[in-house]
This record gives C-alpha cells, sequence and structure tokens, in this order.
C-alpha cells in the first residue's frame, strides 16, 4: 500500500526541549537542507534521520546549523529532538472532532482560518499558539467558508496537553480541529512494509506504557478515557477517510488490547504471571480463599474502570 511521506521540509513550529532553546538556532519558516551531513528531501526523511541520531543530532537549514547532543547523561534523547519540530500547515481545517467547540461553533471541513481576536495567521501552528492559551475564554476566528468570510465565536476547552510554546506538559485549549493531511504515499517494498509495521507496533506499544504511567502519576486527567461510545465514534471517523484509516485504528486497539492485558492487575493475563511469580517466589501457593480475594479485587478495579469510561462517554455526548 505504501508509506506516508510529507513532501514539505518547511518548519512550522520549533518548541524547546526539557524547558530548554536547544533548537533557538532554527526557526519557523526555515528550510531543512541535511540531517547528520546528510540531504533531506522530505520531512518524514529528516525526522527518520534525526530518530535514528545517536551521539549528536546536526540540523542545517538554508539559513544556518544547530547541533544538539542525545543519549548522554542529562541530555535529550533523540525522539525528543524530533518531536520538538513540526512542518508548516496552512491555517486550513481538515478534520473536526463531534461534540467539540470547532463543530458546535460552526466550524466546516476546508474552512481557512484568516485570524482570531483580529490577530492575522498564516500558519496551522499560529493558530494552535492562540487556541492553546486561550483556555476558557471566547475567541473572535474569522474562517473564509467556501468563499464566504465569517466570524464564529469558539471557546477552547481546556485538556491535557503539550504547550506549544513551553514544550511542557499543561492544560491548553482545544477546539477539536484537525489540519489538512499534505502526505502522499511511497511505494515500498514487502520486506521493507514488515521493517516498517514493526516498528509501527513498537511505537505503539510504548506510546500506550508511557499514557498508562502517565494516568498513574497523574500527568494526564482520567476524564481522556474513553469507552465503546469514544471507540464508535472513532471508528466512523476513520471509516470515512478510507480503509487504510479504520485498519490502521484495528490495528492500534488490538495493540491496546495485548498490552493492557499484560498489566499486573488480577483476573488478567498481566496478573495471573504476576501471581505465579509470587507463589514461585515463596514456594507453596495461595490458598484458594487468597486468590478468591485477589481475583475479586481486580474484579473490582475492572468494574470501575468501566464505570469511570462510560461516564466519561456520557459526559461528552451532553457536552
Amino acid at each position: 500500500f505504501g508509506k506516508p511521506v510529507i513532501p514539505t521540509r518547511v518548519i512550522g513550529s520549533v518548541r524547546p526541549i526539557n524547558g530548554k532553546p536547544l533548537l533557538a538556532g532554527v526557526l519557523p519558516g526555515d528550510t531543512l537542507v541535511r540531517v547528520n551531513g546528510s540531504p533531506v528531501r522530505t520531512w518524514s526523511e529528516a525526522l527518520t534521520r534525526i530518530a535514528r541520531s545517536t551521539d549528536s543530532v546536526r540540523i542545517e537549514t538554508n539559513r544556518g546549523a544547530v547541533t544538539v547532543a542525545v543519549g548522554q547523561p542529562g541530555a535529550p534523547s533523540s525522539e525528543d529532538v524530533a518531536l520538538a519540530l513540526d512542518y508548516q500547515l496552512p491555517p486550513v481545517v481538515g478534520d473536526l472532532v463531534t461534540g467539540e467547540p470547532g463543530i458546535k461553533a460552526g466550524l466546516l471541513p476546508g474552512d481557512t482560518v484568516l485570524s482570531l481576536d483580529g490577530q492575522r495567521v498564516t500558519t496551522w501552528s499560529q493558530m494552535v499558539v492562540i487556541v492553546s492559551e486561550a483556555t476558557g475564554r471566547a475567541v473572535a476566528v474569522e474562517v473564509s467558508s467556501k468563499g464566504v468570510r465569517k466570524t464564529l465565536m469558539i471557546t477552547p476547552r481546556p485538556m491535557d496537553g503539550i504547550h506549544p510554546v513551553t514544550g511542557a506538559r499543561a492544560k491548553v485549549g482545544k477546539i477539536g480541529a484537525f489540519p489538512v493531511d499534505l502526505s502522499v504515499r511511497e511505494p515500498v517494498t514487502i520486506g521493507e512494509a514488515i521493517g516498517l509495521g514493526t516498528r509501527a507496533t513498537w511505537f505503539m506499544s510504548t506510546s500506550i506504557i508511557g499514557t498508562v504511567g502517565d494516568l498513574v502519576t497523574r500527568r494526564v486527567s482520567m476524564d481522556q478515557l474513553g469507552g465503546p461510545i469514544a471507540i464508535t465514534r472513532a471508528s466512523v471517523q476513520a471509516a470515512r477517510y478510507g480503509m487504510e484509516n479504520l485498519l490502521y485504528l484495528i490495528a492500534l486497539l488490538s495493540v491496546n488490547v495485548g498490552v493492557l492485558n499484560l498489566l499486573p492487575i488480577p483476573i488478567l493475563d498481566g496478573g495471573q504471571i504476576l501471581i505465579n511469580l509470587l507463589e514461585s517466589a515463596r514456594g507453596t501457593p495461595f490458598s484458594l480463599r487468597t486468590k478468591e480475594y485477589i481475583l475479586r479485587g481486580g474484579l473490582m478495579f475492572i468494574l470501575a474502570l468501566f464505570v469511570l469510561v462510560m461516564f466519561n462517554d456520557a459526559r461528552a455526548l451532553f457536552r
């Protein structure tokens, strides 16, 4: 089927890395030319070269160059450097999330955002910065919709996320709008497809583990969890954009189930493994009564989680 490739090389935004302006020599509007001395043709190629860096990352643009040490004590990872950069996008709405402020206010796919509170915007990144800092405050959004100019009043909803200016986790404003997809597809061989699929699965798995960790440490709010209704909404949204997106969502859900089933929670497979390890360590099996209490505790946890996601789903329906 091919791999998605982002053909542009123009930088749209640059965020601090771990709170430090390590990429201060790279500015929005610059064009990526080389990464670690090798020329890059696309944004996708540049990110791949950055992510595979070991000791340092050297990024060259049409205006200058910057080198960042990675993989050392106190230094960021190469993935952190890659995530600090984003490519330039036009301020055109590609898709909207049902029930979110954008679609409720009358924003439509294909609308071009012209200004926010009178401030002219020419890129998607500029729009994201203004919306992120307008949490809970109505913003006058001037758009061009099918050739007709109109002004919409939209109040961004506070959500846990990455602040586009500081790069730190914070409550940021969201309106439920996504940019247009600029990616194109390049053909790959069967071997490359297997490699890409393996890396994508690994990335999904580690992302899920990271999200669970953020939920436990309260870095991510529990109201971000969704249940059957959220899954149905996502499935319908994915199906609207073709079989590829639907299959990707199915793969993501499958990996989710596989990883979460290995969590050390009684009643799940991970819990059974933990019980067997504990019994091996103590030399004798737990009594039937003890096992029953352990499994009851796991069942209560799963039921509480189910109630929580159903509550979040119900609240999203009436929001």
